[in-house]
């Protein structure tokens, strides 16, 4: 029998889901390199450590020195995107979240974390940075006594924190781990920097430089609190000097680099910034707060 109306045949309706199956097909599965950055570690009296930094952006490093990750192999359907918020004083940061990649938030005083916080006067280890994410914050020290202690820095995405240094009125908090650069936007920025590590009252040369790559330095003032870590780029806070206040870690980032004939739709809650001619072939976008699916078609 002739067929009437193409409209709802089979033959038609055949032939319009073997097209779509193989628009579908020749975009997935899709490769997408990451950057994950976690929330940076809140500082008291030493500095925190920098949120975690996982990368699978070819021809880059990881946290902590790794090598970098395999970037995601995706197909059709929704995935998780959490931003870590940085940690108030004396917290740690919070986790960020990519589909199955999670960066592990920066550790507060002497606490492991993505990097991890330095060691106050009463602790001499700093915290453990987590593998693959970061370094181990510095030590302190209370070797002048209860106003002349020195305090470890947090550690950062690519070095470790400082130490507290010296004794008496020469006594000085440790400088905070440098982060790591990445070019995924287009432009090499460095993230994941720890917070200087702070000091006695009575410790004059003062608390420890901000680690490069948006950690915090410490306060030199007991009127003055520490700094507070960078905004998306996971910095630790820096710590106090003693009476005052340590700073509040910054809030971590995802950024994701992905095939140009692929259209990213973020969730409700999400804040994002797309860089289309970052890379020729890929587009990159980089969600700076919320927590929500996001997709990929």
């Amino acid at each position: 029998m002739a067929i009437r109306s193409a409209r709802n045949s089979s033959v038609l309706n055949h032939e319009r889901y073997t097209r779509a199956s193989a628009a579908v097909g020749a975009k997935y599965p899709a490769d997408i390199e990451y950057l994950v950055i976690a929330g940076g570690g809140g500082a008291s009296a030493a500095g925190g450590g920098a949120g975690g930094y996982r990368s699978s952006v070819v021809g880059e490093l990881s946290g902590g020195g790794a090598a970098a990750e395999t970037p995601l192999s995706v197909g059709f359907g929704k995935r998780n995107i959490t931003i870590g918020a940085g940690g108030a004083t004396a917290v740690s940061g919070s986790d960020s979240v990519f589909s199955n990649i999670t960066s592990t938030g920066g550790g507060r005083d002497a606490a492991a974390g993505g990097s991890g916080g330095g060691g106050n006067q009463n602790a001499n280890t700093g915290g453990a940075g987590t593998t693959g994410q970061g370094k181990n914050g510095g030590g302190g020290n209370k070797n002048g006594g209860y106003f002349q202690w020195a305090a470890g820095a947090g550690g950062g995405a690519g070095n470790a924190g400082g130490s507290g240094a010296g004794s008496g009125g020469g006594a000085v908090g440790g400088n905070g781990g440098n982060g790591r650069s990445s070019s995924i936007t287009g432009t090499s920025i460095t993230r994941a920097g720890g917070g200087g590590g702070g000091c006695g009252a009575y410790a004059s040369n003062g608390g420890g430089a901000a680690g490069s790559g948006g950690g915090a330095a410490a306060s030199n003032s007991q009127n003055v609190n520490g700094g507070a870590g960078t905004a998306n780029r996971g910095g630790g806070g820096g710590a106090k000097k003693q009476w005052s206040s340590g700073g509040p870690g910054g809030s971590g980032t995802v950024i994701l680099k992905y095939p140009e004939n692929l259209t990213f739709t973020p969730g409700p809650s999400h804040v994002y910034t797309e860089y289309n001619d970052a890379h020729a072939g890929y587009k990159v976008v980089e969600i700076t707060a919320g927590d929500d699916e996001v997709n990929f078609f």
